[in-house]
């Protein structure tokens, strides 16, 4: 795609006749303001995470400045793009996307001493394609892993069990154990006590007789 110096007879077949394209001077001046030509393209950024639209459109601007002996040719690179997504919740069901992505622009200048041309667009389509492919959890592969966790929490609800239960029956040990030993240590205070207060009793009984 190029852009020219206005034509007469190229202009009459698009307007209609009696058009005029603006004189040499009006063009000079023009080309003297630093003139520009901007051209927007539709670019495509490729999102896998978006689940609704995975291809989201925006533009971006080529510009060139117009200079007189000169012009420069764009050649604008695009890369095919294949999204392939497969979003069936129990059976597949693959949905296909085709577009494209900008790469780059390679710019070269070449002179014109006729100055009638201003820029010049080429379009090139890339044998490299980007390739995306998005597969979701099915309904069977839900339930699998719904069933994995469900052994996860029984074998976790068993182990704490088994801690629990061993926690219980050691303390519970414990606790005999120490109400055994109070009982014994209570049971030989006892034994003494008697015995203390037999061997008491007999020295007073003594002492009564010896008194007499």
């Amino acid at each position: 795609m190029a852009f020219e110096r206005c034509e007469e007879d190229t202009l009459n077949q698009i307007l209609g006749k009696g058009s005029h394209c603006k004189t040499d001077k009006e063009i000079k001046d023009l080309l003297s303001i630093n003139a520009a030509i901007s051209m927007y393209l539709i670019d495509h950024y490729i999102d896998v995470l978006n689940y609704e639209s995975p291809s989201t459109k925006f533009f971006v601007n080529v510009e060139n400045n117009i200079k007189e002996g000169i012009y420069p040719i764009n050649h604008l690179n695009f890369n095919p793009s294949f999204i392939k997504t497969n979003k069936g919740l129990i059976f597949d069901e693959i949905i296909e996307n085709s577009t494209y992505s900008y790469e780059r622009n390679d710019v070269f200048t070449y002179d014109d001493a006729t100055n009638k041309i201003y820029t010049i667009y080429c379009f090139w389509l890339g044998n490299r394609i980007d390739y995306y492919e998005r597969t979701y959890k099915r309904l069977q592969d839900m339930i699998s892993h719904i069933g994995g966790f469900y052994q996860f929490i029984v074998f976790s609800t068993v182990f704490i069990t088994r801690l629990y239960n061993s926690f219980v029956i050691l303390f519970d040990t414990e606790t005999l154990l120490n109400s055994s030993i109070s009982n014994e240590k209570y049971n030989l205070l006892k034994k003494g006590k008697i015995s203390y207060q037999k061997k008491q009793k007999k020295r007073v009984i003594k002492n009564i007789i010896n008194h007499q």
